[in-house]
């Protein structure tokens, strides 16, 4: 009972160490049972030496709005760099807890409420640590009753594999300290201090306590009987939200999909948000084209993925950081090649990874990669925060991916396969391309032309054509010079408005213009016609570099299409991009304020990719030096330096201008702020009430002759603030930032007097 009195009587003001342990008791069982589920002990170890931190610190802070900012900063912040040091897994919980990413957000709570008790105890305190413990427990809720245990301590495994009786228990001893803390503050709010032990308040939480309790089993047992249903609806919103996030950055869902639809290409969404960045790649060298996704087949003005199924890499796990794996395909290449390192930027919503042909290393934050036989890589447990680094042989922009072998590519059908209705279309062309003369004369009223242009539904087979020569890469030469020479190229290019003509024929024979989509599945055709294996690639084109000159950058503008071909006779693949080069599609350049606001979002990416991959150190010293590459580039450079020097000897200037005013003036800085406040608080109050007060009026006159016309209380608030203004103001010393703080705090009870009186009065 002499604890309760104490801890009430304490909530006026000050730090009661009672008030914190109450709090302990409230945030704990919350941070126990997220990093159960969560499986991320730092976070309730972090919590509780936080908790036992403020028992033993007696002074508190000052409620202020810088305080309170940096506590809100610093809680986010221990959350987001000790997610990407130690990440959680995300098949840990259900889709609601990953939609408000519980990850962060809950330790972010935690240690929220935790920076809460190094405040002054009031009876806001308890209430606030209640709300943020009851957030906690609601996203902990979510997890997922299949989710994988066998990586925790017995004693959690344990608790995992009962886990409706363990959320339960903690449930309810949270709602029975929340109810103990809450009946503190209600006492303290209302300023009754009876002790007396009221049997009906203790049935209340005690039924309070039940029905939570109840709920919590009602609510698990309804989720174990509808198990199948929930994890469908979290596969249809995971559906929805990648549909969402493909739509909005259209290379993913136009170039990148599954499927590659001619008739329904996103150029328009591509030339109006061209210059949004996808990439960022640090190098020596620019990387090129960095291939993406791969397709075999082309029907009905689609072309579709090859069915192959795909192939884990090998790795090695740790390799030169916490969580970086070494990916391979055969044996370990060691540290010997040329690197790379790509950080997708949030616009980049790929699943997979776009990397050089000729890569032989990938080191990133995954499980496992998976690739297929004509170079898809696919990450399985990806933070894509993270980026990644590739190695290659040898430094080669325009490299083709080198597998599969000969054995496998030559008279495969899948690599030489092309519409059947086509083939009158690709012979005619390849016609043109070699040589040959084609009559044009009429015969019986009938274009000898349009009846070479009907589609050969009776031979899939390659057509022999006369060249000068019988090489497969001058074959292609002779393809790529006939598109350049011949053909232009449009983002907005004609499509036939009849479902049964094919766009790339139309493109062949009516309009010659076109994007690289229609260039690249016009030079595939053709090649296959010719007997040349080829295989259709998207991906991204890097060649722009900063400003700066640290690193590289690829736009939603490069996204590209281009051909691989295979050389029979050499017996490599090669890349072949038949697309004109006036196209203008990889030139794109910074503006002034673009390029320094891009840099600092590359320092950041780079900074949280290494902290994710583990080089906490490493990334804070990156950070420090190139903030301090910044600051030179700044101020070195001709004619940016003199301006911001100029700037900042201005804004000095006008500082040191008004610190003289206020010592003219004969007041010392505190006292003057001090002065100032108490002005602003007068001022509302007198709006508040009112009753503006007169010149020649000193705050006591004032006071003295609104006093008949308000009710005691509010005239006795006033009076008490003149009082607490008038001793801080005029005391032989300089006002404190206590005296600051008291100010605010009786001018927030005032108000909030009026406020009430107010309400009163209207009802």
């Amino acid at each position: 009972m002499d604890v309760q009195r104490t801890t009430t009587h304490a909530l006026s003001g000050g730090k009661n160490q009672s008030v914190v342990a109450l709090s302990c008791g409230i945030i704990l069982p919350a941070a126990f049972l997220f990093s159960s589920v969560a499986a991320l002990p730092h976070v309730f170890l972090f919590t509780l030496f936080g908790l036992l931190l403020s028992l033993l610190v007696k002074k508190p802070l000052h409620y202020s709005d810088r305080s309170l900012i940096y506590s809100f900063v610093a809680a986010l912040v221990l959350a987001v760099l000790f997610d990407m040091v130690f990440p959680m897994k995300q098949d840990r919980f259900f889709v609601m807890a990953k939609l408000f990413m519980a990850n962060i957000s809950v330790p972010a709570i935690l240690y929220l409420a935790v920076f809460a008790t190094f405040y002054q105890s009031n009876q806001y305190t308890l209430g606030f640590t209640s709300s943020l413990s009851v957030i906690a427990l609601m996203l902990c809720a979510n997890y997922q009753l299949s989710g994988s245990n066998e990586q925790d301590l017995p004693l959690i495994a344990t608790l995992l594999d009962h886990f409706k009786l363990f959320y339960v228990s903690v449930v309810l001893l949270d709602t029975a300290m929340i109810l103990a803390a809450l009946n503190v503050a209600r006492k303290s709010l209302h300023h009754k201090s009876s002790l007396k032990f009221d049997w009906r308040k203790k049935l209340v939480y005690a039924a309070a306590v039940i029905i939570t309790g109840l709920s919590a089993y009602v609510f698990f047992t309804l989720t174990e009987t509808f198990k199948n249903e929930i994890l469908k609806a979290e596969a249809f919103f995971r559906r929805m939200r990648m549909r969402d996030l493909l739509s909005s950055t259209t290379p993913s869902g136009a170039f990148f999909g599954k499927e590659v639809d001619l008739r329904a290409s996103a150029n328009a969404d591509r030339t109006k948000n061209r210059d949004m960045v996808m990439l960022r790649v640090s190098g020596d060298t620019p990387p090129g084209y960095l291939r993406g996704r791969t397709y075999q087949y082309y029907r009905d003005a689609r072309w579709t993925e090859s069915t192959d199924p795909p192939v884990q890499m090998h790795y090695r796990l740790n390799v030169e950081g916490l969580a970086v794996n070494a990916f391979f395909k055969n044996d370990f290449p060691g540290a010997a090649g040329k690197t790379f390192d790509i950080f997708p930027t949030s616009a980049c919503v790929a699943d997979f990874l776009f990397l050089p042909g000729n890569t032989i290393r990938i080191d990133t934050v995954a499980d496992r990669i998976g690739f297929t036989r004509n170079g898809f890589f696919k990450p399985k447990t990806w933070e894509p925060d993270g980026g990644y680094t590739v190695m290659v042989e040898r430094i080669d922009q325009m490299a083709a991916y080198s597998s599969p072998a000969a054995a496998e590519v030559v008279n495969n059908h899948k690599y030489i396969q092309t519409p059947s209705k086509l083939n009158g279309t690709l012979d005619l062309v390849l016609d043109g391309i070699f040589g040959v003369e084609l009559s044009t004369s009429r015969r019986d009223g009938r274009d000898i032309r349009k009846e070479q242009l009907k589609p050969d539904t009776n031979t899939a087979k390659p057509k022999s054509h006369p060249s000068a020569t019988g090489t497969d890469r001058a074959v292609i030469e002779k393809v790529k010079s006939y598109f350049l020479n011949n053909f232009e190229y449009t983002l907005a290019p004609k499509i036939p408005k009849d479902d049964d003509t094919d766009p790339v024929e139309f493109f062949l024979t009516k309009t010659k213009r076109g994007h690289c989509e229609l260039f690249a599945t016009g030079t595939a055709l053709l090649l296959r016609r010719r007997g040349i294996p080829t295989r259709y690639v998207t991906g991204l084109v890097c060649f722009e570099r900063h400003p700066s000159q640290n690193y590289f950058v690829s736009r939603l503008g490069n996204a590209h299409a281009w051909v691989e071909a295979f050389l029979r006779d050499e017996g490599k693949w090669v890349l072949v991009d038949s697309t004109p080069p006036s196209a203008d599609e990889f030139h794109t350049s910074f503006g002034y304020f673009d390029a320094w606001s891009d840099r600092f979002k590359q320092l950041w990416r780079r900074t949280f990719a290494g902290i994710r991959r583990g080089y906490v150190a490493r990334s804070i010293l990156m950070l420090l030096t190139s903030l301090f590459g910044f600051f030179t580039d700044l101020f070195w450079d001709p004619v940016r330096g003199p301006v911001v020097v100029v700037v900042l000897w201005l804004w000095l200037f006008w500082k040191r201008s008004k610190n003289r005013k206020s010592k003219r003036a004969g007041l010392p800085h505190e006292t003057a702020e001090l002065s100032a406040l108490f002005a602003r608080i007068m001022k509302k109050l007198q709006k508040s009430l009112g009753e503006p007060k007169s010149p020649h009026e000193s705050p006591e006159e004032w006071a003295a002759r609104i006093a008949e016309r308000n009710p005691p209380e509010i005239s006795d608030e006033i009076s008490a603030l003149i009082r607490i203004y008038n001793k801080a103001r005029f005391s032989d010393g300089t006002p404190s930032k206590d005296d600051t703080a008291e100010l605010r705090e009786i001018a927030a009870e005032c108000q909030k007097s009026l406020e009430m009186s107010a309400s009163t009065i209207e009802n």
